[in-house]
C-alpha cells in the first residue's frame, strides 16, 4: 500500500507549488522503478460474508479467482438448502512490493430455504485448459439464530422450519367429480408467514384437458392454520374440462420476488466488508422465487344419454331463456329480427343458438352472437316467404343441470305476427316517378319527321381512340411520379448519412470489415503472423466501433458485453479472437498456420453473425 505524506512537514519545503512538484517527482520515480510483473499462479477461492443465517435470510457468496481478470462466471450448481442468483463480477488490482496482482470475484446471493448445516463447495473452474478447485465453506441455517454464533459455533438445529413452510400455495376446486364443459369455481390460495413478498404474478395452470377463465381481483386476508397466523392472497376463477377421464389439476405455478436482508460481514478483511456493497446492494435485495402448489385429482364424466333431448347441444349449468321478435307487422320479403337471450350460471362458451320448431316458410340467416358476463344474446333474421305466415315459430333450449343430474328444456313462443302482400309484391317495379303525359301531342308532318331506311351500309371507318383511352398514357404519367419517389428516397438516405453518424458508421462497417479481412487473408497466405494478428485486431476493433457506435480505442471485451446483447457462444468466439491478438501483440510469440486459420474463421463467423441479425443487438 502506498502512503503519500506531507512533503512540507517531512522535508521542510515551503513556498507555493513546491510540495506538489516534489510529490509528482516521487510518483514519476516510483513509476520508473516500479516492477511491472503479475502473479503467474492462479488461485480459486470461495468466500461468504457470514456463516450463520435464519431461514429466509440471504448472504453474499463470492468466487474469487486471483491471477486473471478474464475468467467467465461459473454456473452455480444446485445447492441443497439454498436458492442462488448471479449478481455480477468485481475486478481488483493490488500492488505488493512492486509486484502487481489482479483478480476477479463473481458474486452471488444465496437465500436460505430450510434449517440445517450445509457445506457449499468445493467448486471447479476451467481456465485455459487447466482445472482449478476451490475450498469448501459451511453455513448454519436456523429458525432463530439468537445466541447461535456465540453459544453453538459448530452446530445448527436440523429439520423443523423451512422456507416452504413460510410461503406455499394450495389449489382448492369446489368439487372433484365434474361433468365435461361444467364450469367449476376454483380458489388458489397463497400463504405467507413473516416474509416480505412483492411482484406477485397470477397463478398458472396447464393441461390439454383444461380451460381456465380469467382471475377475479385477488383478496387479501389473515387466516389461522395449524396454530400459525398467515397472510393469504386468494385468487378466484372458474375452470371446465374439455375431455372426459381421470386427470390431475395442478400444480399451479406462481412467480414472485421475496425481499431478503443483505448482511455486512462481521469479519474484517472479508471481500464484502467495504462501502461498495452498502451503495450497490443497499440493506435489502429481492430474490426471485417460484412456488408450486399441491395437485388435486379430478374425475370428468360425460353427460348421461338417458333422457337427453333431441335439441341438446352441450349447454351445462342452470339457465333462463327468453325470446323476442321485432317488428310484428311486415310485408313479404321484409326481415324480422329475433332476439334470443340466455342467462344464468354455467359455461357460456359452449352454448349454441336455440332451435326453432318449424322455419319452412322463412328464409333463415345465421345468428349474431354476443357473450357478456352472465348472458349470451343471439340475434337472427327471419324473412317470411308468403302472407300465410302468422307467427314466429317457437324456439326451444335444452341444458343439463349438474346439481340435479337432469336435463331441462325451456320453450318460448310462438310470437304472433302480421304479414301482408304477396311474393309478387316483393319484387322490384319500375315507376314513372310521377311524370305526366302532355295533354296534346304535336302533329307529325309526313316527310319531315321520318328517316328512310338505308338499303346499303355505306363506307365504314374505325373510330379512333382518344388519347386518355390508350394504356400507354398511364405509364407515361407514372414515370415522373416514380422518378420523384426514387429521388426522394435517395435524398432522404443521403440526408441521413450526413446527419446520423451512428447510421453512417453502421452502414460502412461491413465494407471496411471485408477490406480488412481481405488484407488479413493475404498475410495468412504469406504466413506472416505478426501482420496477420495486427490486421485482425484492427479490423475487429474498427468493425465493433462502427457497429456499436463506440470509439475504436475503447473497444474491449467488457465494453462490447455491456453495450450489446450478443449470443453467449459468439461472445466466447470474440474473446478467443481478442486473446489471440493480445498474445501475438504483447507476448511476441509466433503462432502456427492452423491457429491463424482458426482465428480468421472465427472472425469471419462473428462478423457474419452480426450482419445477419435483423436488429442490432444493443442492450
Amino acid at each position: 500500500m502506498l502512503d503519500v505524506v506531507n512533503s512540507e512537514a517531512v522535508y521542510g519545503f515551503r513556498g507555493k507549488g513546491k510540495p506538489f512538484c516534489f510529490t509528482l517527482i516521487l510518483l514519476i520515480l516510483f513509476l520508473f522503478t516500479y516492477k511491472h510483473s503479475y502473479a503467474e499462479d492462479i488461485s480459486f477461492e470461495l468466500l461468504a460474508d457470514t456463516q450463520y443465517l435464519e431461514v429466509g435470510e440471504s448472504t453474499m457468496l463470492g468466487l474469487k479467482i486471483v491471477g486473471t481478470r478474464n475468467a467467465s462466471a461459473p454456473a452455480l450448481p444446485n445447492i441443497d438448502g439454498f436458492s442462488g442468483r448471479y449478481i455480477g463480477p468485481s475486478t481488483q488490482m493490488s500492488i505488493v512490493n512492486g509486484v502487481a496482482s489482479v483478480s476477479i470475484t463473481h458474486k452471488y446471493t444465496l437465500v436460505a430455504l430450510k434449517e440445517g448445516k450445509f457445506t457449499i463447495g468445493p467448486f471447479t473452474l476451467n481456465i485455459d485448459g487447466k482445472q482449478y478447485t476451490s475450498n469448501a465453506i459451511t453455513i448454519a441455517v436456523t429458525h432463530d439464530k439468537k445466541g447461535t454464533a456465540q453459544n453453538q459455533p459448530n452446530t445448527a438445529r436440523s429439520g423443523g422450519s423451512e422456507l416452504k413452510n413460510r410461503i406455499f400455495m394450495s389449489v382448492i376446486p369446489e368439487k372433484n367429480v365434474i361433468y365435461i364443459n361444467e364450469k367449476v369455481p376454483l380458489k388458489v390460495k397463497l400463504f405467507i408467514k413473516r416474509l416480505s413478498v412483492k411482484d406477485i404474478e397470477y397463478p398458472k395452470l396447464a393441461g390439454d384437458w383444461l380451460s381456465v377463465m380469467d382471475y377475479e381481483k385477488p383478496q387479501q386476508k389473515t387466516e389461522y392454520l395449524n396454530g400459525e397466523t398467515y397472510d393469504t392472497i386468494e385468487f378466484t376463477t372458474r375452470f371446465f374440462a374439455t375431455k372426459t377421464g381421470d386427470f390431475v389439476l395442478g400444480p399451479a405455478l406462481l412467480k414472485c420476488n421475496i425481499v431478503v436482508p443483505n448482511r455486512r460481514s462481521p469479519f474484517p478483511g472479508s471481500p464484502f466488508d467495504d462501502d461498495f456493497f452498502d451503495s450497490f446492494f443497499n440493506s435489502y435485495a429481492t430474490q426471485p422465487l417460484e412456488i408450486n402448489s399441491n395437485e388435486v385429482k379430478i374425475t370428468v364424466l360425460p353427460v348421461p344419454d338417458d333422457g337427453k333431448p333431441v335439441d341438446f347441444r352441450g349447454a351445462i349449468g342452470h339457465f333462463n331463456f327468453s325470446l323476442e321478435a321485432e317488428p310484428k307487422e311486415v310485408k313479404v320479403g321484409d326481415p324480422i329480427t329475433v332476439k334470443m337471450i340466455i342467462s344464468g350460471e354455467g359455461n357460456l362458451t359452449t352454448i349454441k343458438a336455440p332451435v326453432f320448431s318449424n322455419v319452412d316458410n322463412f328464409k333463415v340467416y345465421d345468428p349474431e352472437v354476443k357473450v357478456e358476463q352472465a348472458t349470451v344474446t343471439f340475434k337472427q333474421a327471419l324473412i317470411p316467404k308468403n302472407a300465410s305466415v302468422k307467427e314466429v315459430p317457437a324456439a326451444s333450449f335444452s341444458f343439463f343441470e349438474p346439481e340435479s343430474k337432469t336435463y331441462k328444456t325451456i320453450v318460448q313462443g310462438p310470437i304472433p305476427i302480421n304479414v301482408t302482400g304477396s311474393e309478387k309484391d316483393s319484387t322490384a317495379e319500375i315507376t314513372d316517378m310521377g311524370v305526366k303525359e302532355p295533354k296534346s301531342a304535336p302533329k307529325e308532318t309526313l316527310g319531315k319527321d321520318l328517316l328512310y331506311i338505308k338499303e346499303t351500309r355505306g363506307k365504314v371507318t374505325k373510330k379512333a381512340n382518344y388519347l386518355y383511352q390508350k394504356p400507354a398514357i398511364f405509364f407515361i404519367i407514372l414515370i415522373p411520379l416514380i422518378l420523384y419517389v426514387v429521388l426522394l428516397i435517395i435524398e432522404k438516405k443521403l440526408e441521413k448519412l450526413r446527419t446520423d453518424i451512428r447510421y453512417a458508421r453502421r452502414l460502412k462497417a461491413p465494407k471496411k470489415a471485408r477490406e480488412g479481412l481481405k488484407r488479413a487473408k493475404e498475410y495468412l497466405k504469406l504466413n506472416d503472423s505478426s501482420k496477420f494478428y495486427s490486421e485482425i485486431f484492427i479490423t475487429i476493433k474498427e468493425y465493433l466501433g462502427n457497429k456499436l457506435h463506440l470509439p475504436p480505442g475503447s473497444i474491449t471485451f467488457d465494453t462490447v458485453t455491456g453495450a450489446s446483447r450478443i449470443d453467449e457462444a459468439k461472445l466466447n468466439n470474440l474473446k478467443e479472437i481478442l486473446d489471440a491478438c493480445d498474445i501475438a501483440r504483447y507476448a511476441q510469440t509466433t503462432d502456427n498456420l492452423q491457429a491463424m486459420e482458426l482465428v480468421f474463421s472465427l472472425t469471419e463467423e462473428f462478423i457474419d453473425y452480426m450482419e445477419r441479425c435483423k436488429t442490432m443487438p444493443l442492450s
